[in-house]
């Protein structure tokens, strides 16, 4: 009888429930069919459900003629060769136009009039349309906040939002990223009263204007700033201010309802031809005929890279400056863990005035006004099984074919991957050798503790001249100082540098001008030298080369796309390991294992990436490990051997040595370059000297700069050296750990570069000053200061 009230509550339970979800479906029935549709498409969605579609008209009157063979201004040879790389690569459009003639037209699986999805495309279009806006009087400035346009947004935080910010993907507007069934992402793309929600529930995620995110939702935007400044539904400005004057085909645009909004960052559907006919109003600075559609000043600015993003001006993308990849989100955008997101680029464009339209999915028109050019192609990425689209492929051959004279620069790409050595039980035994003592070892002590070496061959001539006492250009008081801090600090050894002579130099405790120590991390700053060694020698293409290039094993992951310089700026989201030892310390920890076993390549190489690629700081030994590989295999010279011939040698330094993981195995690039302080003062003298020593160029000056121009995540640091922008505090080696470095003041000099060894192993290099400090230590000191030494010496030269 108990059971009689339990099973009617619960009956009505699952009544209420149902009539619940009955009307959630009610309410909701567009969205879910539309969510299903996009599910059932792979997340990608396409044209087949886009209801309702407006008309956009636009007043073709014929489509552009091809021209005849004899008016033809590209070899007919070029234009083959690019029918052959579009057509097998998923194309179903290719339109070249040059020197007011179409140069060719060609199209696979559809016709002319085919009105085709234009995906991003229409971003691109959109701010063009604000641009006639402006230049009808629709618009007063393009640094109108959106609020005036958008009067939803008076009063808001999105009020401090600008049209500029909008058009250089810098809203503010809440981060872009993709989700579920209940997420914004899904809303902004199929949710029927997605206009509503844009201006009355989407947050703001940063100060507008003060980072870049490539975001559907701010494109969004767009529609609401002309429907509110023209008094006109979008499709009918769009129309009347583009279209038409340009003679075009229109198309059809998705609104989210009947009477609705259209999105501005998709669902444009027109045929190829008008996308020329655009891409040629860009291309003639806002002209067509007689009439200026768009302010002569706008192209000015539209081509100014923004503030945020190099690759990226008034929403258009730029072709400078070179990546390999770029990235059409944020750096730490979800959507860059894919393993290859973005566009590729085997080579840099080859004008520098290129600029384009870029649709994703395959949808392009490159511009080049320096060479009256255009080109659209449309269709899709090639199937996962074949290369990927090269971004760089068709504008450059179409240029090579006009006379711009330039090699291809197609990246080396190395297929042999090495085998992985055959470790023994010696090898084991060699491992556990290492963890029981290394914990006792000191700086002095090293050079005879470690097992297995590599030589660094010098070719030692003379030592740098020491400046006698009546000839020193610094001041007494201000060596003394530095003498009494180095003696505080447990030294083995300080010399000072100036102008050609050493006019301090002094050892501790029985250490000698020919000894070696271990000055752990400035190893680091001798790779990031041999990769701008291996770079000039030609060995290496360009650091914004993907990584992968040189190591084949990576392909086809998450890793492809992390690039030299991400490793050398310490951004590339490898996971981290600090390679140290304890006795408090697992055995078999993988930090361990690797930094004193017997394969450190083949494990650093195996590494998982956590973060996404240029997206965070976090210095980690592991990038400088991995970068080592790269060097040996793009020079096919052991690390040591290329060291010795292209820097050890010309410096005319003394031996040094590395510490291998085996006999013949990998040195350890990150540590354990052991070298005696006269020979780091060589280094250190030839980066003060611009890359010279001894009257010979050894580093290129353009490396020099590169190594030492402040990466975009952290100023403090170049390419494995350390610069001395701190005003002072304490700079922290990376975001996960409390350990840094105190800099009890400012530098006295801007320009000062420097070597960080752990513990205040240093060398000190100010170029404006031609000053060189190096200082190594007995033991490792937390409390180093490193404000003291350059400053002392700096006070000393006033």
């Amino acid at each position: 009888m108990r059971a009689g009230p339990k099973w009617i509550v619960a009956a009505i339970a699952v009544a209420i429930a149902g009539a619940a979800a009955a009307a959630f479906y009610i309410q909701n029935r567009t969205y879910i069919e539309r969510y299903r549709a996009v599910a059932n498409l792979g997340g990608s969605g396409d044209e087949d459900f886009y209801k309702p579609l407006e008309e956009v008209p636009g007043a073709l009157d014929d489509f552009l003629k091809v021209a005849t063979p004899d008016e033809r201004t590209i070899p007919d040879d070029v234009l083959q060769a690019a029918r052959v790389y579009a057509g097998t690569n998923a194309t179903t459009s290719l339109l070249i136009w040059h020197r007011g003639e179409l140069q060719s037209a060609d199209y696979w699986g559809i016709a002319q009039d085919t009105q085709v999805n234009s995906r991003s495309l229409h971003k691109m279009l959109g701010g063009l349309l604000i641009a006639t806006a402006i230049q009808n009087g629709y618009i007063d400035s393009l640094d109108d906040p959106v609020a005036k346009y958008v009067k939803a947004w008076q009063g808001t935080p999105q009020d401090k939002m600008t049209i500029r910010n909008v058009l250089q993907m810098s809203s503010g507007l809440m981060w872009f990223r993709g989700g579920g069934f209940f997420s914004t992402q899904s809303r902004r793309y199929i949710d029927p009263h997605w206009d509503d929600v844009l201006l009355n529930d989407v947050p703001m995620s940063f100060e507008p204007g003060s980072a870049y995110d490539y975001s559907d939702m701010t494109a969004d935007i767009m529609p609401h700033i002309i429907q509110g400044a023209t008094g006109k539904r979008y499709s009918e400005y769009l129309s009347e201010a583009i279209l038409k004057p340009l003679d075009a085909a229109g198309g059809q645009i998705w609104v989210n309802r009947q009477d609705g909004m259209p999105h501005g960052g998709c669902c444009l559907l027109m045929p190829p031809e008008t996308w020329l006919r655009i891409g040629l109003l860009a291309l003639h600075r806002g002209k067509v005929g007689d009439k200026q559609l768009i302010p002569d000043w706008w192209m000015d600015e539209m081509l100014t890279p923004s503030p945020n993003n190099p690759h990226f001006g008034l929403m258009v993308w730029l072709g400078k400056p070179y990546t390999q990849r770029r990235l059409y989100h944020r750096p730490d955008s979800p959507n860059n863990r894919a393993p290859r997101p973005g566009a590729f680029h085997s080579e840099p464009y080859l004008a520098d005035d290129l600029f384009l339209f870029d649709g994703m999915n395959g949808q392009i028109v490159y511009i080049v006004p320096s060479q009256d050019l255009a080109i659209v192609r449309t269709g899709l990425r090639p199937p996962r099984n074949q290369q990927e689209w090269d971004n760089a492929k068709l504008p450059n051959m179409i240029l090579r074919g006009l006379g711009v004279d330039a090699p291809i620069q197609t990246p080396r790409r190395l297929t042999e991957i090495p085998p992985k050595p055959e470790l023994t039980a010696s090898d084991e035994f060699r491992f556990w050798r290492r963890w029981l003592t290394a914990q006792k070892q000191t700086p002095r002590s090293y050079p005879d503790w470690l097992d297995v070496r590599d030589t660094v061959a010098g070719d030692f001539t003379t030592e740098i001249d020491t400046a006698p006492d009546g000839e020193k250009t610094i001041a007494p008081d201000a060596l003394k100082e530095a003498l009494g801090y180095a003696d505080k600090m447990m030294s083995l050894s300080l010399i000072v540098w100036h102008d050609g002579k050493i006019e301090l130099e002094k050892y501790w405790n029985g250490f000698e001008p020919d000894g070696r120590s271990e000055t752990y991390s400035m190893a680091k700053s001798i790779l990031g030298i041999a990769t701008g060694l291996a770079v000039d020698a030609g060995a290496i293409g360009s650091i914004d080369e993907s990584a992968s290039n040189y190591l084949p094993e990576w392909r086809g992951t998450a890793k492809e796309t992390v690039t030299i310089r991400q490793l050398l700026e310490m951004t590339s989201g490898i996971h981290h390991e600090r390679f140290n030892y304890a006795y408090n310390q697992s055995p078999w920890s993988l930090g361990l294992r690797t930094f004193l076993g017997s394969d450190i390549a083949g494990e650093v190489l195996d590494y998982p990436i956590e973060d996404v690629p240029g997206a965070h700081f976090n210095y980690n030994s592991v990038n400088t490990q991995i970068v080592l590989s790269v060097i040996e295999r793009a020079t096919g010279q052991r690390y040591a051997d290329f060291v010795s011939e292209h820097l050890w040698k010309p410096l005319g330094a003394k031996d040094a040595t590395l510490w291998l993981d085996r006999p013949d195995g990998t040195a350890k690039a990150f540590s354990y370059f052991q070298a005696r302080p006269r020979d780091w003062l060589r280094v250190g003298v030839m980066l003060a000297d611009g890359g010279q020593f001894g009257g010979r160029q050894i580093l290129s000056r353009d490396w020099l700069s590169l190594m030492t121009t402040p990466s975009v995540r952290n100023p403090n640091y170049g390419l494995q050296v350390w610069l001395g922008s701190p005003a002072g505090g304490k700079r922290n080696y990376n975001r996960n750990t409390p350990i840094g470095v105190t800099h009890s003041a400012p530098y006295l000099a801007s320009d000062v570069v420097f070597f960080d060894g752990g513990g205040g192993h240093r060398v000190y290099v100010v170029p404006s000053k031609r000053l060189v400090i190096v200082r190594t230590g007995a033991v490792n000191r937390p409390d180093w200061d490193d404000a003291i030494l350059p400053n002392a010496i700096l006070r000393g030269l006033e």
